[in-house]
């Protein structure tokens, strides 16, 4: 993958228009702009190790930004009893909640 692949693949996937920038599963469908409810996030789209060595193929994103709203939404989304996080999670209110009849 060439660094401005990287930089395209970036662009199509990272929402930064929510106070936090976010993973998005995919270009279309998952938005604020595309659903009320949204964004809908899935935290295992985040990929930790990955982002220390993205800045290396685009360094223009802020691939640091991207692994602390990931790490700041990994502790807020504890849900139920065992305080887990769900699969889907929706982030249009102040507060994470699990996302219901997301099936993808």
């Amino acid at each position: 993958m060439t660094p401005r692949d990287v930089g395209l693949y970036a662009g199509s996937i990272v929402a930064t228009a929510h106070p936090a920038h976010q993973v998005l599963p995919s270009v279309a469908g998952f938005s604020a702009e595309d659903r009320a409810d949204g964004p809908v996030v899935n935290l295992s789209y985040w990929i930790f190790p990955a982002f220390d060595r993205m800045p290396l193929r685009a360094p223009e994103f802020d691939w640091a930004g991207l692994a602390r709203s990931g790490r700041r939404l990994v502790r807020a989304a504890r849900f139920g009893p065992a305080r887990r996080p769900s699969e889907w999670i929706y982030l249009a209110e102040a507060a994470p909640r699990p996302a219901d009849g997301v099936a993808y």
